[in-house]
């Protein structure tokens, strides 16, 4: 992209200054973390700018027999695989793969997050996050994995009133009640939510902190 909307570049800066509070911020790596020897995967949060907001694209998975996540709200990404060169190329991978966006020519780089994990049961796996910008007239192309994608703005993902919980059952039937943010008739809970509330966190920063002037 030639030029920037003031948003997304205050946003930019943003990570930046977070980063620079928190240099040992636990990050993903391109090396193999023999102490944790899981599975990887990269989600890419997809930020464009609305004349009134700025939205970012969460998709609700396709009900598929074997996939953990099954039905889910969630960002695009997945599983790394053994010909990505980074964490990074399989978040821009899966995300054309999933919603035809080409990050690598039609995205801007802005931020990312720490790694994230399941800490209430399988299945293991490690999870990068990475936030993109992209122009507001891309076109999305569904695969067979998406079942559909959203446009939220994010004064609706951090709004008090679209705060939630989602009863998670555990094996025996024992119900857990987690955060969750809803839209619509849907919920996005787990370690999307976890994702997003981490991303909203860096969204203040860029509205409210020295970063936005």
């Amino acid at each position: 992209m030639e030029s920037i909307d003031p948003r997304l570049e205050a946003l930019r800066r943003a990570f930046v200054a977070r980063a620079a509070r928190n240099p040992d911020e636990a990050f993903a790596t391109d090396a193999t973390d023999a102490a944790r020897p899981v599975p990887r995967a990269g989600v890419a949060l997809v930020v464009r700018p609305e004349p009134r907001d700025l939205e970012l694209l969460v998709i609700k998975r396709a009900t598929r027999p074997g996939d953990p996540w099954s039905g889910h709200m969630a960002l695009p990404g997945g599983r790394a695989s053994s010909t990505d060169a980074s964490i990074l190329d399989t978040a821009t991978r899966e995300t054309r793969e999933e919603v035809g966006i080409d990050l690598e020519h039609a995205g801007r780089l802005l931020g990312r997050l720490p790694e994230v994990w399941p800490r209430g049961g399988p299945p293991p796996i490690r999870v990068a996050p990475f936030v993109f910008a992209v122009p507001n007239d891309l076109t999305i192309a569904l695969n067979y994995e998406v079942d559909a994608a959203f446009w939220i703005p994010l004064g609706h993902l951090s709004a008090p009133g679209s705060a939630a919980e989602y009863l998670y059952a555990r094996t025996g039937g024992e119900e857990h009640r987690m955060p969750a943010i809803a839209y619509d008739s849907h919920l996005i809970w787990g370690l999307t939510h976890h994702i997003m509330t981490d991303f909203l966190e860096v969204v203040r920063m860029a509205n409210t902190g020295p970063e936005a002037r």
